[in-house]
């Protein structure tokens, strides 16, 4: 999907009749400059005191943003598709082997992982497993991804990273056992690349001079446009008067400026436009969604709060007691308030409580949790966000019970359960519920790390972070 922009925007040769032009904006570099006795280019033809500009690419409009001081200047823009390499399973490199050995040939994994992702992209990777002398296998890896998730159940790799994540992930290996043998999938390697999109600018053309009369000699536009409003280093020059479009390609995330020029017969530039700014962050556009970065909990995932029913919940379920919510019914990721969270899912410790987790290092508005308390509600618990200068910030928040909601302050029911998983694999006929809860924090610090309330009955499921 591409951004959409649309800009309504003055556009006039800067002298009078009978007045010399010559140079260009401060604005814009690299233009060119000249001079010759023309009328002035006015946009009052078309209906307001500026041409129009607008900018799309084909995809859904997000809303309306307006980024700059003309009042005549308006945008909508959509998030910007990720160009290239690295959509899952997407034609490429790729790596994978069938492994077996001499002393094993039964149990084999097999699977070729996209070996790129563009940021912003979703990756998924699925091994296949033969000739286990067990139904039940288990997955382990090494050298994961700090961006993905991994299932041990089922050894799934799948995740999206984020602009700060480009660069190789190098020797990742998936293994399987059937609880006689171990066998690896061959090492691979996931390159996270940066996301490229395009933005196509359009405008309504100027039909005056700004002394009142006709333009004959409008020869086309020059647009310029960069990563910085005071430095537009790079132009591009539409030579068609007829023209009313133009793509702009390769940009990559961030923050992109762009402003234009009319040039007449003579190729006098009028002023330069006001600019307007389009933000492709993770693929997001101003004004669109925010863009997002998923918190890993695999390093301090502690508790076994996700459990297949028909198999005994491990390691004393997410209470204690051996209970846990049900994968089938939970699925490997949730939506809510506009942010996705991803699942590890039954199998492995995917849940965390009473533990200090690193956050990806960014800039961010909002911090959203997944969490439930259980063996009864919990007043005042304390979170601690970090940030990378040393200071921090303290957020009280009171969390329901699983069976109990209490709909407390800044408390969200995200998803209802009609029964959870016993410590047998049985199924207990009683409401449950998972709760979703939003913590403003400091956009201006750079983020490090997130301590969780220290009584362990109050546990965390996934957590992202938003701009």
């Amino acid at each position: 999907m591409a951004a959409t922009v649309r800009v309504f925007i003055g556009l006039m040769l800067v002298s009078l009749l009978g007045a010399t032009l010559g140079g260009c904006s401060s604005g814009a570099s690299g233009s060119g400059s000249g001079s010759g006795t023309v009328a002035a280019i006015d946009s009052t033809s078309s209906g307001s005191s500026g041409a129009s500009l607008r900018a799309s690419t084909g995809g859904d409009v997000a809303s309306a943003v307006d980024t700059v001081t003309n009042s005549n200047m308006t945008s909508d823009a959509s998030p910007a598709a990720a160009a290239g390499t690295g959509a899952a399973g997407a034609a490429g490199s790729q790596t994978g082997a069938t492994v077996g050995s001499a002393t094993s040939a039964a149990l084999a994994i097999s699977g070729a992982p996209a070996s790129s992702v563009a940021a912003g992209t979703a990756y998924s990777f699925q091994p296949s497993v033969t000739g286990a002398a067990s139904t039940n296998v288990s997955f382990a890896i090494s050298n994961k991804p700090r961006w993905a998730i991994f299932s041990a159940a089922t050894g799934a790799l799948s995740g999206t990273p984020s602009a700060a994540d480009v660069g190789s992930n190098a020797q990742i290996v998936i293994s399987v056992s059937d609880g006689a043998v171990s066998k690896p999938l061959e090492a691979f390697s996931i390159t996270v690349t940066p996301s490229v999109s395009s933005v196509t600018l359009s405008w309504t053309a100027p039909t005056l001079n700004t002394n009142g009369t006709s333009i004959t000699d409008l020869a086309g536009y020059h647009i310029y446009y960069g990563t910085s409003p005071t430095s537009l280093s790079m132009v591009l020059s539409v030579n068609n008067a007829a023209a009313t479009s133009q793509v702009i390609g390769n940009l990559t995330a961030g923050t992109w400026y762009f402003a234009i020029m009319a040039i007449n017969s003579e190729n006098v530039e009028s002023a330069l436009s006001a600019v307007l700014a389009v933000d492709l962050t993770n693929g997001a556009s101003a004004g669109g969604s925010a863009p997002t970065a998923s918190v890993d909990l695999s390093a301090v995932d502690n508790v076994y709060a996700i459990a297949d029913s028909g198999t005994a919940v491990r390691n004393n379920g997410i209470d204690g007691i051996g209970s846990a919510y049900p994968e089938n019914l939970l699925g490997a990721s949730v939506t809510w308030s506009g942010a996705s969270f991803e699942l590890a899912g039954a199998g492995s410790a995917d849940a965390v409580g009473n533990a200090t987790i690193a956050l990806p290092s960014g800039n961010y508005s909002t911090l959203k949790l997944l969490a439930t308390a259980v063996n009864g509600n919990k007043h005042n618990e304390t979170f601690i966000v970090t940030y990378t200068d040393g200071t921090s910030a303290t957020i009280t928040q009171s969390v329901s019970d699983w069976h109990t909601p209490q709909s407390y302050a800044g408390e969200s029911i995200v998803m209802d359960f009609p029964y959870r998983v016993t410590a047998d694999g049985g199924v207990e006929n009683r409401d449950y519920k998972l709760y979703g809860y939003s913590f403003a924090i400091n956009t201006a610090k750079t983020v490090a790390s997130l301590t969780l309330p220290s009584d362990s009955d109050v546990v965390v499921l996934a957590a992202t972070l938003t701009q």
